[in-house]
C-alpha cells in the first residue's frame, strides 16, 4: 500500500474470533475488514464505537483494512507495518540527527544472513523498528511475547559481537505517546540487556497525520 491515500472512514463494531478480521460499519453496513496486526488490538486501545480510516484491498473477502483509529484530535496508526516506510520516506529529518550520516540507506537489506528493517551503509548501522501502541501519553515495551523478537535480538548481538552498530528504533503509533518503559521482567529483556551492554543504541518517535499523510511526529524518551 502506498503511504499516501484516500482514506475510507467507518466506525469500528469489533474484532472478531478469525485473528486478522473485525467488524466495520460502512455507510451503515456492517463490514467484514482485514486488521493488519497479529495480535488483538483492543487489548492495546480501545477500538469499539470509534471512528477509523480504512483503505481499499484487493480481497473479495475483506475489501477494506483498517489503518488507523481516531484518538483525541488525532489518528492512532494500526497498520503496524507501515511504520518502518514512514521512517525510510524521513530518515532524513532531524530528528534522527542521532543516527549520524544517512546518505546511503536500504530497506529490509539483508546484513549476515538477518534482514534488517532499514541499514545505514555510511555507518555499518542496522536498525530495528518496533512499534508500541497504547491509549496513554507512556507505553510499555514489550507487552506482548513475540518468539521472533527473541530471536531478532539474538541475532542482533551476534551482530554486534561482529563490528555492527546496532539501533533498536520503537515508534509509536499514537502521537500521544511521549514515554515508553522498557518492561525488565519481560521474557525478551535478557536478550535486550545483552545487546545494551554490547552497545545497542534504543531510541523513540511517534507517529501523527498530517495533510493525510502519516510522518514522524517527535522523538519519545525511552526509559530503560
Amino acid at each position: 500500500m502506498q503511504e499516501k491515500e484516500n482514506y475510507i472512514q467507518g466506525v469500528f463494531i469489533r474484532e472478531l474470533d478469525n485473528r486478522f478480521r473485525c467488524l466495520v460499519n460502512i455507510a451503515g453496513k456492517d463490514t467484514v475488514c482485514y486488521v493488519p496486526s497479529s495480535c488483538k488490538l483492543e487489548r492495546l486501545i480501545p477500538l469499539r464505537g470509534k471512528q477509523v480510516l480504512l483503505v481499499e484491498t484487493k480481497k473479495s473477502a475483506t475489501p477494506y483494512a483498517v489503518y488507523a483509529v481516531k484518538f483525541k484530535n488525532s489518528y492512532c496508526l494500526l497498520n503496524l507495518s507501515q511504520a518502518n516506510r514512514i521512517v525510510f520516506r524521513q530518515i532524513n529529518r532531524k530528528v534522527f540527527n542521532c543516527l549520524g550520516c544517512r546518505k546511503n540507506v536500504s530497506f529490509e537489506k539483508t546484513v549476515l544472513g538477518y534482514k534488517s528493517d532499514l541499514f545505514i551503509q555510511d555507518t555499518n548501522t542496522v536498525i530495528e523498528i518496533k512499534t508500541v501502541i497504547s491509549s496513554n501519553s507512556s507505553a510499555t515495551f514489550s507487552s506482548i511475547y513475540s518468539e521472533r523478537a527473541v530471536q531478532q535480538l539474538a541475532k542482533l548481538e551476534k551482530l554486534l559481537s561482529c563490528g555492527y552498530n546496532v539501533t533498536y528504533l520503537i515508534v509509536g503509533l499514537n502521537p500521544a505517546i511521549s514515554k515508553v518503559v522498557v518492561d525488565k521482567q519481560s521474557i525478551i529483556y535478557p536478550l535486550f540487556a545483552k545487546c545494551l551492554a554490547k552497545g545497542m543504541r534504543v531510541c523513540g518517535v511517534s507517529v501523527h497525520i498530517k495533510k493525510n499523510q502519516f510522518e514522524v511526529f517527535r522523538p519519545i524518551t525511552i526509559e530503560l
